[in-house]
């Protein structure tokens, strides 16, 4: 199992429709963040798009810095 523990200050939600994705970000800081986790996912699939492959799920990413 992993654990991350940090301070979130900021978070925010966005869809972007052009890119075809909803984002929901949590960071330390609102312009010099250090500390981030970042989740992505697609709004809709196309007709013949697999629900169940990965690159079709939920994406994250985290970045971490130690002090």
């Amino acid at each position: 199992m992993f654990r991350l523990n940090f301070k979130t200050d900021i978070v925010t939600a966005s869809k972007n429709s052009a890119e075809n994705y909803y984002m929901i970000g949590l960071a330390d800081d609102k312009y010099d963040y250090k500390n981030y986790l970042l989740f992505q996912r697609p709004i809709k699939l196309g007709r013949y798009e697999d629900a169940d492959a990965p690159h079709n799920g939920l994406y994250a990413k985290c970045r971490r810095r130690m002090l």
